[in-house]
């Protein structure tokens, strides 16, 4: 293989990856309020640190039916600060996200994500963030439009388009905050687990 077979090879995932268009809520108030319940739903269960007053706050809308709706939750971009909007697991681990879905259309079209996911000091790797870009920036080799980053801003490994919601449920259900830092290792019945740290 060389470059340029490389890159007519991203070239066909990146059509496959986006052939298949995530299921979007038809109302833009159902994709929101489901966004809203799941973080409230973790918050009740202990698996955040956030309360349900600060993810009410933090957590934002503009536009809707007819419009492009873009949802903030928390911070913009996480670029380390020490403090800020962030929707906090109990290890210490931090969320925040943006997206935008197009609701001109019929149906909607999910235009945009970043859901990016800080892991406390020490994590390996620092962070894990998932994007969908509104477009293709450069070659789908060197940066496909869905992809993440796992742990480093220059590298961008190819990844299916997922809903905001099926991507929310990932990251704050299944011990994943945990699990990278090596707190938890989650474990089914059919597999023995390496509990020790």
């Amino acid at each position: 293989m060389n470059r340029d077979e490389a890159r007519a090879l991203a070239t066909e995932l990146e059509a496959r990856t986006l052939s298949v268009p995530p299921p979007i809520p038809i109302q833009p108030g159902n994709l929101f309020v489901s966004i809203r319940t799941a973080l409230v739903a973790a918050s009740d269960e202990g698996i955040l640190r956030t309360g349900p007053g600060d993810i009410y706050k933090w957590l934002r809308k503009d536009g809707g039916d007819g419009e492009v709706l873009l949802v903030n939750g928390g911070e913009g971009f996480d670029k380390g600060q020490p403090a800020g909007e962030f929707f906090l697991f109990k290890d210490g681990a931090r969320l925040s996200f943006s997206l935008a879905v197009d609701y001109r259309t019929r149906p909607p079209r999910l235009m945009s994500y970043r859901f990016f996911l800080r892991l406390p000091s020490g994590g390996q790797p620092a962070f894990v963030r998932l994007d969908l870009n509104p477009g293709l920036k450069e070659s789908a080799l060197v940066e496909p439009r869905s992809h993440i980053h796992p742990g480093h801003d220059d590298v961008r490994l190819p990844a299916p388009v997922m809903s905001p919601l099926e991507i929310l449920g990932t990251l704050l259900f299944s011990g994943i905050a945990s699990y990278v830092r090596g707190a938890v290792r989650p474990c089914r019945p059919e597999i023995a687990c390496n509990l020790a740290a």
